[in-house]
């Protein structure tokens, strides 16, 4: 929020409010529409105009403005909300900006309003801009966090045979965790990568952690180590070695992720999926997901 004070009077003249929202399908272009004026007449205002925003189609953005007049006790304020929806692979993300500069001050803060409105506007279409293309292996630093949405379609079959990569694929459970720069729509995230039969060895661990303090999972030459600690949400991450430290409401947190994305937890959804999970070290997001990269395998990449 950025408030705007014209005089030394205890009122502002004018404010800022940004709104960030992200939801895991899309954001139906019909919603916006029927949507944009929605605050505005719910909070009674009049003088209401909408209009569409014209940008260009290669962005892919659902674009609406509405202004109007709110009366806040003897108070009128022009009000505007601008909302941009963009819809990626990865789901939906909403920008709801909102402006409001009391009549009073309207002809001396217009201007900077009209300003703001326009650099929100530039910046977003300048990141769009700045996002490489995503390649049909690659996500995250490599696709701007713009990852598969859950498909019901059967996932890619893992080779037998050398990848690209130089390792040898086996026809055996998925456990693989990695820190990504940049993967969580520009933010560092660690990637937790599963498939059918991970999901469930790793539930299995955590489980069994919860329960009695501490467990263990050897996985493809790698060691998981789980600890249950006060107030804890960390991974330790080492290329062959991963410790968990987790106080007992985020490991229940996991371990009720993995049981929806186990096969028993499907019934009537994908079999791929992805859950986020807060963290504390050594980034604030955990992706865990489900089938849809195990047939990417990652560099190894230190967080520090």
């Amino acid at each position: 929020m950025l408030l705007r004070r014209l005089g030394s009077g205890d009122n502002w003249d004018g404010c800022e409010v940004l709104n960030l929202y992200r939801v895991s399908g899309t954001v139906p272009e019909k919603l916006v529409f029927d949507n944009a004026d929605r605050t505005l007449r719910d909070s009674g205002a009049d003088s209401i105009h909408t209009h569409h925003i014209d940008t260009p189609p290669r962005y892919g953005v659902i674009a609406m403005r509405s202004s109007g007049l709110l009366h806040i006790g003897a108070r009128t304020v022009h009000s505007q909300y601008t909302y941009y929806a963009i819809n990626t692979a990865a789901g939906g993300a909403l920008i709801e900006q909102a402006v409001m500069v009391g009549s009073d001050a309207q002809p001396t803060l217009s201007g900077e309003a009209a300003k703001l409105t326009d650099d929100l506007y530039r910046a977003l279409l300048a990141s769009i801009d700045r996002a490489p293309a995503p390649s049909p292996r690659n996500t995250g630093k490599y696709a701007t966090g713009r990852r598969p949405a859950p498909s019901s379609s059967s996932t890619t079959p893992i080779a037998t045979g050398p990848a690209d990569t130089g390792r040898k694929w086996r026809p055996m459970s998925i456990i693989r965790v990695n820190f990504l720069p940049e993967f969580y729509f520009g933010d560092d995230a660690v990637l937790l990568t599963l498939d059918g039969g991970g999901v469930d060895k790793l539930k299995a661990a955590l489980s069994d952690a919860k329960q009695h303090g501490a467990s263990r999972l050897e996985h493809d030459g790698v060691t998981h180590e789980f600890h249950i600690e006060s107030d804890a949400a960390d991974i330790e991450l080492g290329p062959i070695h991963v410790v968990w430290r987790l106080d007992e409401a985020k490991a229940a947190e996991i371990i009720a992720d993995l049981a929806v994305l186990s096969d028993e937890g499907t019934v009537g959804r994908p079999t791929s999926g992805h859950f986020y999970v807060d963290m504390s070290t050594p980034t604030k997001t955990l992706v865990v997901s489900r089938d849809e990269y195990v047939d990417v395998v990652y560099p190894w990449q230190s967080p520090a």
